[in-house]
């Protein structure tokens, strides 16, 4: 097959090169020939897409919550503590693991999109919310 001489052609000490001269490792050297690869690839890649921006975005509302309690002091949010404040902030945690694990259950990329900018509004709204309680 021509595919075969192609990846034999552009090898260089045992490793496949692509014909833009960049390295091809493990299922990205076989992609184009092997369909099964091909869609386990795309499959783990969305994964890890997936993994990193929810997971980095719960970093991100948890440093957020963290200086935002840095900023206006600890004793002043703890006066602030009743029971609205007390459920604003369950809430709040909850937004944080919640984009923390919806990878485990979505990898579409624009799902993820909109449930993150979903997260984002929910934050606004309860940061708004605070401030009037």
């Amino acid at each position: 097959r021509e595919s075969e001489v192609d990846v034999e052609e552009n090898t260089y000490f045992g490793v496949p090169y692509g014909p833009d001269g960049s390295a091809r490792f493990l299922a990205d050297a076989y992609a184009e020939d092997n369909k099964e690869v091909s869609d386990y690839y795309k499959q783990e890649k969305q994964l890890k897409i997936a993994t990193l921006f929810c997971v980095s975005m719960a970093v991100v509302f948890l440093c957020l919550d963290i200086m935002i309690l840095c900023h206006t002091g600890f004793r002043r949010n703890v006066k602030r503590l009743n029971l609205g404040g007390v459920a604003l902030t369950a809430l709040r945690l909850g937004v944080v693991v919640f984009i923390g694990t919806v990878w485990i259950y979505f990898t579409n990329p624009e799902l993820l999109a909109v449930i993150g900018l979903g997260c984002v509004l929910t934050q606004i709204c309860i940061r708004g919310v605070g401030t009037i309680i």
